[in-house]
């Protein structure tokens, strides 16, 4: 598959690969490109199974480490905690690893701040509206067992430094009203990275489920072309959709 792509898509934290779908189904189209994805170990049910973090680790590097065998390009993208999974996999691994898309990253998590103020921060004149708290958060760890909400907040504690080792180029994408892990998450990725080639596009009105929302057909293409072409984004790159 010399001149084919394969794109691994890694899930976040309490979700599975279902919540992407639109996204991996629409990529898949493209002739060029081949799309993968997985369920983590524990995620297979509503109700989460008590496993280690080390297993989700483990479990994303094996599907990167399948591709190896038949691609020599590799592009990654990671929702929430697959963000910060994708992030250590892609500096692990930076000559296979080409591409990374970073969709709402958990570098940081359970805040229940307003996000207004780091999106104005970094987006000065911009003007955001309908910017709401962390309120989905709480109804989300119903179905997640304690235990399993510590090998998160160990996960993150342990894989978070390897942003800054990742070189690859990257994109980064929010919702400005991501009610599960705020702005200045992102935010600290795109500062953090050591990527000659990084971009950070908010998402206007946009919670954190982004590939089921209203926007999921414009930001999938975003994230195609994004794939597709290499210098040339930069010049159409977007700061806000």
């Amino acid at each position: 598959m010399l001149f084919r792509k394969a794109v691994l898509f890694i899930h976040g934290f309490s979700a599975s690969y279902y919540e992407n779908e639109y996204c991996i189904n629409t990529l898949q189209r493209y002739p060029e490109l081949d799309v993968y994805t997985f369920t983590m170990p524990g995620h297979e049910t509503p109700f989460m199974r008590k496993v280690p973090y080390q297993s989700w680790i483990k479990r994303s590097e094996d599907a990167l480490l399948d591709l190896f065998r038949d691609y020599h390009t590799i592009y990654l993208i990671g929702h929430s905690m697959g963000g910060v999974i994708a992030s250590y996999l892609a500096s692990k691994y930076p000559k296979r690893v080409k591409k990374l898309v970073l969709v709402a990253p958990a570098f940081l998590y359970g805040s229940f701040d307003q996000n207004k103020a780091d999106i104005q921060s970094f987006f000065e004149g911009e003007t955001r509206k309908g910017v709401v708290g962390y309120d989905t958060l709480l109804s989300k760890i119903r179905s997640v067992p304690a235990k399993q909400l510590v090998e998160f907040t160990k996960l993150v504690k342990e894989y978070k430094p390897y942003i800054e080792k990742v070189t690859c180029p990257t994109l980064i994408l929010q919702g400005n009203i991501d009610d599960v892990v705020p702005f200045q998450s992102s935010v600290y990725a795109y500062d953090s990275l050591r990527a000659t080639r990084k971009y950070l596009t908010v998402l206007r009105d946009v919670r954190h489920q982004v590939f089921i929302s209203h926007k999921k057909e414009e930001v999938t293409n975003y994230i195609y072309q994004f794939l597709k072409w290499n210098d040339t984004f930069h010049k159409m790159k977007k700061d806000v959709i």
